[in-house]
């Protein structure tokens, strides 16, 4: 449990802990039940370590571009205050456009056309 200070909280009793813990587990169990399929995804190393990726182990048509952007300082700013959806990021889409779109198409439930 992440709120281990609740319980010692003194205008907060038992009862509305007990309520408080009883609701959040609910929600880790639903959110488990819910986004099942994620945990069973098996996205690229790319996606979320691209500096960490050898160019080998990535397809051909995204090597050149992986290459740019391992070795690009201002994407690594957007990557740290993004975190690993940086590859939405409009300037990297720009510099980027297949390895982007194609991080799209895993990341995004629907084609950027449909929306």
């Amino acid at each position: 449990m992440n709120f281990v200070r609740l319980g010692s909280c003194d205008y907060v009793s038992d009862r509305v802990s007990n309520v408080i813990t009883s609701h959040l587990q609910s929600m880790v169990t639903d959110f488990m039940q819910r986004f099942v399929d994620l945990s069973e995804m098996d996205f690229p190393k790319w996606l979320t370590q691209y500096k960490l990726v050898d160019h080998g182990d990535v397809e051909q048509q995204f090597q050149n571009e992986l290459a740019d952007l391992q070795n690009d300082s201002s994407a690594e700013v957007v990557h740290k205050g993004k975190c690993q959806f940086m590859r939405l990021d409009e300037e990297i889409i720009e510099n980027c456009p297949n390895l982007s779109k194609h991080a799209q198409n895993l990341l995004l439930p629907f084609p950027p056309h449909i929306l």
